[in-house]
């Protein structure tokens, strides 16, 4: 997918829930049918594009389904932390925008956090949230910095945040 300008935005910080809301309202115009899974990441976010694509082939596609770094807190049934990035199916991404295109619908236009406002909304359609840890329990996606995952450096409110206690 090419990148998109997205336009009728602030800069900064406070308008990520707007951001991300546009960024799927183009997705879903104009390539809902040319992918299965979209992605959500920051331009400070690192992929490894062969692991998430093996991955994601093992799941179900059609299903309203989410995949990130599973937080426990603020959100019924859990949010995806959005700073690890998150995935949304074809199906998910369809009731999202959906959701933002309905006058009734729950879902917050802008400001908030923006990984939480997301998942309200997604929540609010009956979007699922993903278990993405792998088989020997440890997490697909990552929330802290790479100096902290490799020197095994856990902030006190990840293990407070953390649907799966870090194995650090």
């Amino acid at each position: 997918m090419p990148i998109a300008s997205i336009n009728n935005t602030l800069p900064g910080y406070d308008h990520l829930t707007l951001k991300s809301r546009l960024s799927f309202r183009f997705a879903y115009e104009n390539h809902q049918n040319d992918f299965d899974w979209f992605i959500k990441a920051d331009d400070d976010t690192f992929l490894i594009i062969e692991n998430l694509k093996l991955f994601l082939s093992k799941q179900n596609k059609s299903e309203p389904i989410t995949f990130g770094y599973n937080f426990k807190l603020y959100v019924p049934n859990g949010y995806h932390s959005g700073g690890a990035s998150y995935v949304l199916s074809r199906e998910a991404l369809k009731r999202f925008y959906l959701a933002n295109n309905d006058s009734k619908s729950q879902c917050r236009e802008d400001g908030g956090s923006e990984d939480i406002e997301i998942a309200k909304c997604l929540r609010s359609v009956g979007v699922l949230l993903g278990k993405s840890i792998d088989q020997h329990k440890r997490e697909r996606f990552h929330p802290l910095n790479l100096n902290d995952h490799f020197f095994g450096r856990v902030p006190d409110w990840l293990g407070q945040y953390a649907e799966n206690q870090p194995l650090f």
